[in-house]
């Protein structure tokens, strides 16, 4: 056994747990999951054993048994779809060929193992081989875990170890810990509360998991100092990757500490105050982003525009670098764009003339207002090269442009009321009102509605091999209750 090869099939039952059931069951936080607060002291116990020179670590504090469940339930309504079955099919089978199966919960007890205790792995920044590894593995009952790993025993120094693969293990202060050397395990489980410990309990409960993955990114750099580099931060810290278990839901994110420079420090400077109207009309899907201006494409457009407008001066620099689109569930199926600003004159202006024109163009029907359009285009009337494109607009399309309260905004579809009067998730509330340079939001309803249009396009083009997977994926998609 090696521990540098378990770690990554931990973070992988990590991520293989993501797909659970259909519906969450309970309130979700700011922090993508539950509305309680995570219980981080069985974390913290683990975490506080990371040797001194952690740069990688993984702990479940007894959230493993969850996961596992979680798997086994996918596994089980996977195995309803043909592509499923194979796959699942081809997962049993791998898992069959080892010691035990870790796929039965029934093999993984008779193992000598109990998922409810506390499960970690850690690895230092060292780059010997064969050192530097250790774990804490939830081992229940040590003769049974002994006879399923073929663990052989010796005693060095009064301790009883056993020897399995490359990792030496031993039972020390009720923890069943392993490391990759007998000196490594004499000195691993006694409380260290060293760098990773420490920035690891220092965060707020928010930020915390029920299943957490950490990087000591300054022990790391020590031996690899290209980690964590980039152009827009500087002094990078600790990266995390938290799970939050909450019924059938699972909610996961992923961050790091630094300090922002460049256009990333720009972006965060960027007012935010296009946030608070899109929840008032109850959306299903949300994309934000703060630009600063040097991040803008560069315009190909002449430097004059009409009306003696300056496009750099007079428009470009009018943007504050925010901009918002939504979706609201209604019956008409409306969608928005707010882009913020600090001067709407020009902007009137480039409508007010715009609107004007487009009076002239053959199937335009306009309606001009102050600072304000509203468009029907039909284009059977259109002068158009294809008659496919005509086809794909059957009715008349609606659009509406509109200047005020430094927003410009565009609205496509006509506008009508939200259907439903519920609020927003949590989830959905963290990624509008955040303080994101960039969140994307979606709930089932919307993946549902685009997923649907698009398939029916596409399905007749897929061979069945594909069709069968593409079957499979939309199908797990369709147990999603929302992303962020």
């Amino acid at each position: 056994m090696n521990l540098r090869v378990l770690a990554p099939a931990l973070v992988s039952l990590l991520a293989l747990g993501a797909c659970g059931d259909k519906k969450p069951k309970e309130k979700k936080s700011a922090a993508g999951a539950s509305s309680a607060p995570v219980d981080s002291k069985k974390a913290d116990a683990l975490w506080a054993l990371a040797p001194a020179e952690t740069a990688f670590g993984i702990v479940l504090p007894g959230s493993a048994a969850q996961l596992h469940t979680t798997l086994l339930n996918v596994l089980q309504l996977a195995e309803a779809r043909p592509m499923g079955a194979k796959l699942a099919a081809e997962l049993r089978a791998n898992a069959k060929s080892l010691s035990f199966d870790p796929m039965s919960s029934e093999a993984i007890k008779l193992a000598g193992l109990d998922l409810r205790l506390g499960t970690a792995v850690f690895i230092s920044g060292t780059p010997s081989p064969g050192q530097g590894s250790f774990a804490i593995l939830p081992v229940s009952d040590r003769e049974a875990f002994r006879k399923a790993t073929a663990a052989s025993q010796e005693t060095v120094g009064g301790l009883e170890i056993d020897k399995m693969g490359e990792l030496f293990c031993a039972l020390k202060s009720e923890l069943y810990l392993c490391a990759s050397s007998v000196p490594e395990l004499n000195g691993f489980g006694a409380k260290v509360e060293g760098s990773l410990a420490t920035q690891v309990a220092a965060l707020p409960a928010t930020y915390r998991g029920e299943a957490e993955i950490a990087v000591d990114v300054k022990v790391m750099q020590k031996y690899d100092p290209s980690a964590f580099v980039g152009d827009n931060f500087d002094d990078p810290k600790l990266a995390m990757f938290a799970f939050r278990l909450t019924g059938a839901s699972l909610g996961m994110r992923l961050w790091f500490q630094a300090k922002a420079k460049g256009s990333m420090a720009k972006a965060a400077a960027v007012n935010s105050e296009l946030a608070n109207a899109p929840a008032k009309e109850h959306p299903t899907a949300l994309q934000r982003m703060r630009l600063p201006r040097e991040l803008f494409p560069d315009s190909q457009l002449s430097e004059t525009l009409p009306g003696n407008i300056d496009l750099e001066k007079d428009v470009l620099s009018k943007l504050t670098g925010e901009f918002i689109a939504y979706a609201p569930e209604s019956a008409t199926g409306w969608t928005r764009l707010a882009v913020g600003l600090t001067d709407e004159t020009a902007f009137k202006s480039l409508l007010n003339m715009g609107c004007g024109a487009a009076a002239a163009i053959p199937g335009f029907s306009v309606t001009p207002g102050e600072g304000a359009c509203k468009l029907q285009i039909d284009f059977s009337k259109v002068p158009l090269p294809s008659p496919e494109v005509t086809a794909m607009f059957p009715n008349p399309f609606l659009i509406g442009a509109r200047v005020q309260n430094n927003q410009f905004t565009i609205t496509v579809g006509k506008e009508s009321p939200a259907t439903s009067q519920s609020a927003m998730s949590a989830m959905g509330q963290d990624m509008i009102g955040g303080d994101w340079n960039f969140s994307f939001w979606v709930d089932k309803l919307a993946v549902a509605q685009a997923l649907g249009t698009s398939w029916k396009g596409m399905s007749s083009e897929l061979s069945p091999s594909e069709k069968e997977a593409s079957d499979l994926f939309l199908w797990m998609l369709s147990h999603v209750a929302e992303v962020s």
